[in-house]
């Protein structure tokens, strides 16, 4: 999905181009338009730079929010998803600040969910009276993990059961 908005050319304030490495999982480019900002410094004074932090926690909060608005339509999403799944799955361990909130941007298959993924709130709301536990299964591959015999019993039990890879 591209930005939204689009800063305009022929302002008078100085304008900054960077490529942040927020965390290794997410990495932004675009203009950041700081006063404060100082640009002639080395880059490892910058980085440990106040404003900077500051620059860098507001872009990962609109990052997220973003991020939040493209799961609202679930095409859109999937392919979202489909092209950074490694990175979201990367921000859960490194990022652990806004963990709750990278967690809801995961998606699953299981074995009720079909071909679609699932959300964990979705998995949640989907589990049977009596299914008190999480039932996950990690493998190679979802076929494999379906024809796993442990799984094939949740199944009997009419339990869900997620499928990770």
């Amino acid at each position: 999905k591209r930005v939204k908005e689009r800063v305009r050319e022929g302002k008078e304030k100085k304008k900054i181009e960077i490529l942040f490495c927020l965390f290794g999982w997410l990495v932004v480019k675009g203009i950041v338009d700081s006063e404060d900002l100082p640009l002639n410094i080395s880059r490892e004074v910058l980085q440990q730079n106040k404003i900077l932090k500051v620059i860098k926690k507001h872009l990962v909060k609109k990052s997220l929010e973003l991020f939040a608005e493209i799961a609202e339509n679930p095409e859109d999403y999937k392919k979202f998803y489909e092209q950074f799944a490694k990175n979201i799955k990367l921000g859960i361990h490194e990022d652990t600040s806004n963990r709750q909130k990278v967690a809801e941007l995961l998606r699953y298959h299981s074995t009720k969910s079909g071909d679609e993924m699932t959300s964990f709130k979705e998995y949640i709301s989907r589990m049977p009276e009596g299914q008190n536990d999480i039932y996950y299964i990690t493998g190679e591959s979802k076929d494999a993990d379906k024809n796993d015999k442990t799984v094939k019993d949740l199944v009997n039990l009419l339990y869900d059961t997620s499928l990770l890879q």
